[in-house]
């Protein structure tokens, strides 16, 4: 007998999912708290999406449910101004709320980690400040892979 992990299928973003990702990322806005702002522009997030698709130096790994895309990570590698060392850091992982509790994102955030040691990063960081569920979940969820808190994200509107 399977588990629910185990029919949850991971595969590196190719640009046909980039077109699912596109109604998973208006569930996403739908459930941001912060950052309610801005103006959505599907063009741009589809732009971005192949961009990051044909870069080696960032990461989209799709989780499929019953052939249903139900998740996302997207990465990149980059170097902080005084190094050549490699951080890796999240742009945003997301699971739709009626597939969390499957361990969605614990297979994301292990996929992100072995991409950061295949791509030689010394350090993996992460954020949670979407605002959804107050971003609990998220951070209890990084710690339990071993991530530390560090810092504070502050924030201001400017206009």
């Amino acid at each position: 007998m399977s588990t629910q992990k185990e029919r949850i299928c991971f595969q590196i973003a190719n640009h046909e999912d980039a077109l699912k990702g596109l109604s998973l990322a208006k569930s996403y806005i739908r459930e941001l708290a912060r950052w309610t702002s801005f103006d959505f522009s599907f063009s741009k997030l589809s732009s971005n999406i192949v961009e990051a698709i044909d870069d080696p130096n960032q990461l989209i790994v799709a989780a499929y449910y019953q052939g249903d895309l139900i998740g996302f990570i997207w990465c990149y590698v980059w170097s902080p101004v005084w190094t050549y060392d490699g951080v890796c850091s999240d742009i945003v992982m997301y699971v739709s709320p009626e597939h969390r509790g499957m361990n969605t994102g614990k297979g994301l955030i292990e996929l992100m980690l072995r991409w950061a040691e295949l791509k030689e990063a010394k350090y993996v960081q992460v954020g949670a400040n979407s605002g959804i569920h107050n971003d609990m979940p998220a951070r209890t969820l990084y710690k339990s892979k071993g991530f530390k808190e560090s810092g504070y994200t502050l924030y201001k509107e400017v206009t």
